[in-house]
């Protein structure tokens, strides 16, 4: 749940709660979105780049297709 906060908060474009799962598996694909070695015990990290234009072009061709819809 905080790294879809994070991801919203990021995004130069609106991302719905519906979305989540879609755009997640997205950018997981794309590699938008990595875990990073963890440096300690308890500390974990993802690096995140929507600037990508892979991911970029893949939501909107969703949005278009009607996979992603505002309902």
């Amino acid at each position: 749940m905080m790294l879809w906060s994070r991801l919203r908060d990021l995004a130069a474009y609106p991302l719905l709660d519906h979305w989540r799962p879609t755009v997640v598996q997205l950018l997981l694909e794309h590699e938008a979105i990595r875990m990073l070695d963890r440096t300690s015990g308890r500390l974990s990290g993802v690096w995140i780049d929507l600037s990508l234009a892979s991911v970029q072009d893949a939501i909107g061709q969703r949005i278009h297709l009607g996979e992603l819809a505002t309902q």
